[in-house]
């Protein structure tokens, strides 16, 4: 008989990748890579070295193999909307975050809901849109207001400035690289 938990193996090859401990993570993967609870941390470690392809491919097989999930799916597609945005697959992350966004609505957890915003916060990101900061600040008011009794708003509110911190690097990043393509043509 199999258990039903998450092997110790695969959250501490997961822990290691957080941490930067590539090898290691590798190494204590490597005889586990057949069980359905290593995927995730195989594709983190994937995208953590810049294989964004074969993450992506690695969940879309697991997600699959067993498209009865919904859950179970959650863990995966949080992982697989980093993977879409890696690779500048803007369309394939909607539809990853649209996935959590059905198990959030399934299941009225808030954890779930918190993770489709965020999902969908860094979709928003990605995506460079001008309004994006002002929608997700909306959300987060919108999805912390329960949260204002219980003390757990600065939670929410230091994830919404993280989150409009990689929007203005992104904005950043893109009007660099259209100054530098001005002065490429303007050169030539």
């Amino acid at each position: 008989m199999h258990s039903r938990c998450v092997h110790p193996v695969t959250q501490l090859a997961e822990l290691r990748v957080l941490q930067g401990r590539y090898e290691e993570a590798r190494a204590l993967l490597e005889s586990y890579e057949d069980l359905p609870e290593a995927v995730r941390p195989l594709a983190v470690l994937d995208l953590a070295l810049g294989e964004p392809e074969r993450a992506a491919a690695r969940l879309n097989q697991r997600l699959a193999d067993h498209d009865d999930l919904l859950v179970g799916a959650l863990p995966l597609q949080t992982v697989l909307v980093d993977a879409h945005i890696a690779l500048g697959n803007l369309h394939g992350a909607i539809k990853a975050v649209q996935a959590i966004e059905g198990v959030a609505a399934v299941t009225k957890s808030k954890r779930h809901a918190g993770e489709a915003l965020f999902a969908r916060g860094m979709v928003l990101a990605a995506s460079g849109e001008p309004d994006a900061s002002t929608a997700l600040r909306a959300s987060a008011v919108a999805f912390s207001e329960p949260a204002w009794r219980w003390g757990r708003v600065e939670r929410a509110w230091d994830w919404l400035e993280r989150c409009e911190t990689r929007i203005a690097r992104l904005r950043s990043r893109k009007r660099e690289q259209r100054s530098r393509r001005s002065t490429d043509w303007a050169r030539f």
